[in-house]
């Protein structure tokens, strides 16, 4: 029995449904499980695979992932894929993007299909669109294409402008309908019910609750859900879920998931899972998972999974395992280890220190 059914039921035993309200929500909760069945991963020689063997209505996209569409598999929705694998034996009733990733081809697309960086395997099908290769290693015969094909060495530029502005589309529409929903909360609510126009919090607060402000500084140390708002400066220490804002200035210490906005500025340290922003300086230590960005900077210290960003400057030290970006520069004395690196354009200056395990340029 799913938790949610398990929590309807609960909500019938306290009377706060009717038996008819929890039969039909349930339902609905089975209807749900089952139209999303046919999407699972499930064990493979070398990873985890998300195999698809029925009828998927919806479109599919993740940075990493392992996608196996099955002889009788179709997805009804476009697939966008970014530094993962793509194995089509059925049918796409859709677009394919692919960005940095490992393709097998075998299946019927009806629209289009870019594949951007990485390797396609043609073995066979059909593309009923058109088809764009720019900078990728192609292996086989290509299958028949019914629309134009253009084929591009390069530049890696390209591939920058497809993964940074997927991930920021999300961020920027999130960031935009701050100002609304916050000139909604009225003035001078209390801060312990961490709803207000201008938010200070020098104090110890701990609370499950969101943090919703035009204007939010933390000077103490804070526990909470997420935190909303047009300008966000910790001074002391935050631990929360997700952080939306235009502009995040962190002086002391931030600890969350995700982070999204249009300016963040690390002076002390912070640690989180991924981070989407327009510009992203690094002037204290950052340690953090997946960062898509069009500009950062790193003059302290970074240590991340993922990279993608149009321009990378290091003046400090980063370490990372994948990097794509159309320039990096590295000036005197600056150190940059990564294990793969996919760059248009790479200056260096001769005291910069630059390891890269696998590197690619167009």
């Amino acid at each position: 029995m799913s938790e949610e059914i398990k929590k309807v039921l609960e909500a019938l035993q306290r009377g706060d449904i009717t038996p008819e309200e929890a039969e039909i929500l349930i339902e609905a909760i089975k209807s749900r499980e089952e139209s999303t069945e046919e999407l699972k991963e499930t064990p493979h020689h070398d990873g985890q695979w998300r195999i698809i063997k029925g009828e998927y209505h919806g479109s599919i996209s993740g940075i990493g992932e392992s996608i196996w569409i099955t002889p009788e598999g179709r997805v009804i929705g476009d697939i966008d894929l970014v530094k993962g694998r793509l194995k089509l034996e059925g049918h796409v009733d859709g677009n394919i993007d692919a960005v940095a990733s490992q393709v097998e081809f075998g299946g019927t697309v009806s629209g289009n299909v870019d594949v951007v960086g990485g390797t396609v395997k043609w073995k066979r099908g059909e593309i009923k669109g058109n088809l764009e290769i720019v900078g990728a290693r192609e292996l086989g015969s290509r299958p028949p294409v019914g629309g134009k094909v253009d084929v591009l060495a390069g530049p890696i530029g390209a591939m920058v402008g497809k993964v940074v502005g997927s991930a920021l589309n999300m961020a920027m529409d999130l960031v935009s309908t701050l100002p609304e929903k916050l000139s909604k909360l009225g003035q001078s609510i209390p801060t312990e019910n961490s709803k207000g126009e201008n938010i200070v919090i020098n104090d110890n607060l701990h609370t499950r609750n969101d943090i919703y402000g035009k204007e939010v500084v933390i000077g103490g140390n804070v526990v909470c859900g997420d935190v909303h708002a047009e300008s966000l400066e910790v001074k002391g220490s935050l631990t929360c879920d997700d952080v939306s804002s235009s502009t995040i200035d962190i002086l002391g210490s931030l600890k969350c998931d995700d982070v999204f906005g249009k300016k963040m500025e690390v002076l002390g340290k912070a640690s989180c899972d991924d981070v989407k922003v327009d510009k992203l300086i690094v002037k204290g230590t950052l340690i953090c998972d997946d960062i898509s960005t069009k500009h950062m900077e790193v003059f302290g210290k970074a240590k991340c999974d993922d990279i993608s960003t149009t321009t990378l400057i290091v003046k400090g030290e980063l370490r990372a395992d994948d990097v794509i970006a159309a320039k990096v520069v590295l000036e005197k004395d600056a150190i940059m280890v990564v294990d793969s690196l996919m760059a248009d354009n790479i200056e260096k200056a001769e005291s910069a220190t630059l390891q890269i395990k696998d590197r690619v340029e167009a």
